[in-house]
This record gives structure tokens, sequence and C-alpha cells, in this order.
């Protein structure tokens, strides 16, 4: 019988392995975490039996089969380090590698949750509030507001050439009076009468800040070169760190930073993000209500990357966006509105404008 727990804990340490390399760093595939977490389970299980001392007993009683397959199986004890740390069976008389093997697994499994919860749980989104710039053009721009707290009401904003040194010197575009759970208290914001090629500041009572540049007048020589960066595919903390902040999303700080050494005759217009903003079925489908469609939004705009750096904040440049699969369903090509697709078309129309 310690034959087949041998077996079992050498397969599954080897599956828990290979299965959190690739979910954790290559594909984030909703296959991996049962098989991860149901390995560890087999994994703990045949340890346990093989270390306990039901297992010794029935070493008495199986030691003429032993005896013949002396020559073709060895203890753990027996093999190199290298060699049983691969294998991942345990073994009464290497207490150090067992030790180390079951941490190895362990960690691996926690690793696991925390990339699937750590995010979840520990960083609710429904008290963000935060603006972003989307659509700009030669004389307006649009600002997408969101405010869940009702202390911060009448929100009001204002704006200022960024040439501009005078704190008191700004226009004031309205105010927002109230939002409500109807549309995830969102709120898009036209800020007009404004001048082509001009970088502006904007400002809301709320504590919410940011820059943005209009576009070029049609006809003018500024028009007449235009750069853009076009991206896709999001996902916080991926590739995985445990050490990473659980909505950080690595690809905007390292846009951030490309754009800082652009030379300013290739300054960057706008964004065209090509889809897959967010992932609702990677690595897990938690529902497909409305609800949870406008959360992964709002986990994907609660990074701290989108602040990142303060002198060139992604959260600052214009960005536009079409639809893809995933925010909707992997592979969605059904071309029609039924269900998933009204809960998902809804927050991707709120939040982007």
């Amino acid at each position: 019988m310690s034959n087949w727990f041998t077996i079992a804990t050498a397969l599954s340490s080897a599956l828990i392995r290979i299965a959190s390399f690739i979910f954790l760093r290559w594909i984030p595939g909703h296959v991996f975490p049962p098989v991860i977490l149901a390995c560890s389970g087999i994994y703990i299980s045949s340890t346990v039996l093989l270390l306990g001392p039901a297992n010794e007993e029935s070493g008495e009683a199986t030691r003429t089969e032993k005896s013949r397959t002396k020559l073709r199986k060895q203890d753990a004890s027996e093999r190199g380090f290298l060699s049983a740390l691969l294998i991942g069976v345990p073994s009464k008389k290497n207490v150090f590698t067992t030790a180390l093997n079951i941490f190895i697994n362990l960690a691996l499994t926690g690793f696991t949750l925390d990339f699937l919860y750590r995010g979840r749980v520990l960083y609710p989104t429904d008290e963000l509030a935060f603006s972003r710039i989307g659509y700009v053009s030669p004389t307006t721009a649009n600002l997408l507001v969101r405010e869940p707290h009702v202390a911060n009401f009448p929100v009001t904003i204002k704006y200022q050439e960024a040439t501009h040194s005078d704190s008191d010197y700004w226009t004031e575009e309205g105010k927002i009076y109230q939002l409500n759970a109807a549309k995830d208290f969102t709120f898009p914001v036209t800020i007009k009468n404004l001048k082509p090629s001009t970088q502006y500041r904007y400002t809301l009572s709320n504590n919410q800040t940011g820059t943005f540049i209009t576009a070029p007048q049609s006809g003018t020589q500024s028009a007449n070169r235009l750069s853009f960066l076009t991206s896709s595919c999001i996902k916080p903390n991926y590739p995985y760190s445990a050490f990473s902040h659980p909505l950080r999303i690595l690809g905007l700080e390292q846009v951030s930073h490309a754009i800082k050494k652009l030379p300013s005759l290739n300054r960057l217009s706008f964004m065209l993000f090509l889809g897959d903003f967010i992932y609702i079925d990677v690595p897990l489908r938690h529902g497909s209500s409305l609800d949870e469609y406008r959360a992964e939004y709002r986990r994907v705009y609660s990074s701290p990357s989108w602040h990142e750096p303060a002198d060139e904040r992604p959260i600052d440049l214009p960005w536009i966006h079409t639809m893809d699969d995933h925010e909707i369903a992997n592979d969605w090509d059904k071309g029609n509105m039924t269900h998933p697709y009204p809960e998902a078309a809804d927050p991707f129309n709120l939040y982007h404008v």
C-alpha cells in the first residue's frame, strides 16, 4: 500500500509544481486552480499516511515485497538532495528535504489562492472614487467621474491652462449634485470651449485632479503628425508576484516609463486600447451578474499603477476602447444581445467615455 502512497505523493507534487508555474507565470487558465487544489489535498493526505505509524505496520507486512523491489526502488534519504527535492516524496530519514518539499508545495498552493482572492477580499472597490480623461477633440475633453460618497456632493469641476500659475484662475465647468447605483455612481462630463493643442489641468472638489492635452485643429501644422499607442489585455498582478499589490498592472507602469523617454515630437495623443480591458472569466468566473461585471472594471481602475509615475500618469492619457471577448466571455462570438452581453455592455459603456 505504501507504494501507492509514494506514487500518489510524487505525481501530486509534480502536478502542483508544473500547474502552478503555468498558472502563475504563463497562462492563468480556469482549469489550473482545481488541479492545483485537488493535487494539494492528495499530496497532504498521502504525505501524512507515508509518515504515519500505520505505514510502518504496513511496511512490516510487506517486507517480502520490498525485498523483491529493493534494486528498483530507493528511499528518499538515499537519493541525492536535488533528486529528492524534485520527486517530492517524504522520508522520515531526511527531515530537511521532507520539510522543504512540503513547504514548496503548500507555498505554491497558497500563491494560487492569493492570486485568486487577495484582491477581491482585501481590496473591495465599492468605495472607489476616481476621474479619468476619455476622448479629446480640439475644443472639448470628456471626463469620467466616479463618486459614491454622499458627503462629497456637490462635486465641482474646474479647469485651467497648465501654464497658469495663479491658483485662483480656474474656469468652472459645472457641478454634479448626486450620483446613484443605477449608473454605478459614474457621470461623464464634457469640458468645453478649450483651445487646440493646449495642455490643461482639472480639479474636482472631491480632491481628484489630472491633466490632459487637447487635439490639434484639423488643417494646422501640428495636425500633420499624430502619434498614438495601442495595447490590449489587462490582468492585475500578472505574471503573479507575491510581493506586488494584488491590483498592480505592471504593463501600465512600463508604458508610462516608455512614454517618458519619447521625444516631444512623438508626444502621444491617445491610447487605442484593443480590448480585454477586463478578464471576467480568468482565472475564474465568480458570476455573470451586472454587479460582478461592474466590480471587474472598478478593480482595474483601483490599481495604483494608474497613478505612477506622478509626472506621466496613465490615467491622464486619453483612452479609446474597443470591446473584445473577455469583456463578455472567452471566445464570445455569438453576435447577439443575449445574456451575459447586456450585463457586460453596461459597465463598458459607463466607464469608457
